[in-house]
């Protein structure tokens, strides 16, 4: 059996390629058994590990590049939905692998360099919240100002011929004849402003 009288009062034992200390009380290995069983619990943490490790690498190299080139605005049809789908995956590996490294984590939530580093990355979110809603005020404001101001102004500012710019609303069946401003353009063709602005600097 598992638990058979060992030769000696203690000793070192290899159960299942791992180095055990075991000692004997009365008829039952009490040892033996605490360490066979942490020593099943390491080697199916090994397994997620190299199951979690790979696929949170690559979510990371995936994450970053599409950010990056959500910065620089490129490709902007596809890399939204690549970005927002493959974070979600990240954070759901990243919760497995701090569960799985919890033990060694802990030992750093101590050290100052953490709870530093955790107070800029927090101050530094707090401040891009706050720019972005600002940015998006001020966007918000001048795109209202510019939808009700006369058409004949708006194409001035926007650097294209009222003309030209009629063609290319009426190649999209939006009438502009008649409308003192984008946004009775918007109401009586049913189109959303930003798809009116997208049509004509395009």
């Amino acid at each position: 059996m598992f638990c058979d009288r060992p030769t000696a009062p203690s000793g070192t034992i290899i159960i299942d390629n791992i180095s055990c200390k075991y000692y004997y009380f009365g008829n039952y290995c009490l040892q033996q058994i605490i360490c066979y069983a942490g020593g099943r619990a390491l080697k199916n943490m090994k397994i997620k590990r190299e199951f979690i490790t790979p696929y949170i690498t690559f979510l990371f190299l995936v994450l970053g590049l599409s950010g990056i080139l959500m910065f620089l605005h490129v490709f902007d049809d596809y890399t939204q939905i690549v970005h927002e789908s493959i974070g979600l995956a990240f954070v759901i590996f990243s919760i497995l692998h701090i569960i799985i490294n919890w033990t060694s984590l802990k030992i750093h939530f101590k050290k100052r360099v953490f709870i530093t580093s955790a107070i800029v990355v927090l101050l530094l979110s707090v401040g891009l919240v706050i720019y972005g809603k600002i940015h998006v005020n001020e966007e918000r404001i001048i795109k209202e100002k510019l939808f009700k101001a006369p058409i004949s102004i708006v194409f001035s500012i926007l650097d294209i011929e009222y003309d030209k710019a009629e063609i290319i609303l009426k190649n999209q069946n939006i009438i502009i004849a008649g409308s003192n401003n984008l946004e009775e353009v918007c109401r009586k063709n049913k189109k959303s402003p930003d798809e009116i602005l997208e049509l004509i600097i395009q």
